[in-house]
């Protein structure tokens, strides 16, 4: 039964729509590429939480483990702080930073975000010739990567000049007031409304570059829809603990009746996660 029918016999919109995400999991499709794609990005949260880092080296050698697993962070710890590798100069202490930052927002985005969109890549997909089916797929794919990207660069960059100049608990107090209230924004109820729009690629030579503007699209809509929970998740130190929670989140408002947004709940998740940060750096 299509989504929409549910509206017509009267009965909520969401289960159809968790179910028709649920088909998509493990079924042979041409959108089958984002399960291990997901995979790895879980492969990399909970390496690194493990004490286990991108750039090498035990976290105790180099990066003492700190922001990457709250739960493990000692008092006064700031977990947006993410030591570069020992020894080196400032400049490319810094630029070790902003890779790690940029890592984990690469590995959490492929995690918790890329999956929610294997719905719509389905359909893409389906609706293409059978020949460029999966092509298809990655194509609205790297659009919407492109969007993530761009947003993951600036966050790593404000992150890691927010911990040389302000005090960790203000950082966190203002990110999560900011998830907060982004929460009743009308951009981001729009952007969560277009979270379920497909199309059918053209069959000519223009449907690359189709395929990559609706991604694109697509990749605007979910970065302002999801933009509170991953700004806390980074905020948050990437503490595979917030990754999971706020996944969580950013998958049932996704999935809700959009006249039914339970925002309450929302809000409670985003000032859970601001206090645990704010518990472990004090």
């Amino acid at each position: 039964m299509p989504a929409g029918s549910a509206l017509l016999l009267g009965r909520p919109s969401a289960p159809v729509d968790a179910r028709a995400w649920l088909r998509t999991v493990g079924r042979p499709g041409p959108e089958r590429w984002v399960w291990p794609v997901a995979a790895a990005g879980w492969l990399v949260l909970v390496w690194a939480a493990s004490g286990w880092f991108p750039l090498g080296g035990s976290a105790t050698e180099h990066h003492h483990h700190a922001g990457m697993e709250m739960a493990d962070a000692g008092p006064g710890v700031n977990p947006m702080a993410l030591p570069g590798i020992a020894g080196q100069p400032g400049l490319e202490v810094v630029a070790g930073q902003l890779a790690v930052h940029y890592g984990m927002w690469v590995a959490m985005v492929a995690a918790t975000m890329l999956p929610l969109i294997a719905w719509n890549l389905r359909v893409v997909g389906l609706r293409s010739p059978l020949r460029r089916r999966t092509r298809a797929t990655l194509e609205v794919g790297a659009g919407w990567s492109v969007m993530w990207l761009a947003a993951g660069l600036v966050v790593a960059v404000l992150l890691v000049a927010a911990a040389e100049t302000v005090p960790p608990a203000a950082t966190i107090v203002v990110a999560c007031a900011a998830s907060v209230a982004w929460q009743f924004t009308r951009v981001r109820r729009t952007a969560l409304a277009r979270c379920h729009q497909t199309f059918a690629p053209p069959l000519g030579a223009g449907a690359s570059a189709a395929c990559l503007r609706f991604g694109r699209s697509l990749g605007r809509d979910c970065a302002l829809a999801c933009a509170g929970g991953m700004l806390m998740m980074a905020v948050a130190g990437h503490s595979l603990l917030a990754v999971l929670a706020l996944g969580w989140l950013s998958w049932r408002d996704v999935r809700r009746p959009h006249d039914r947004p339970a925002t309450a709940s929302s809000v409670a998740v985003l000032v859970g996660v601001g206090a645990l940060a704010l518990a472990v750096q004090a």
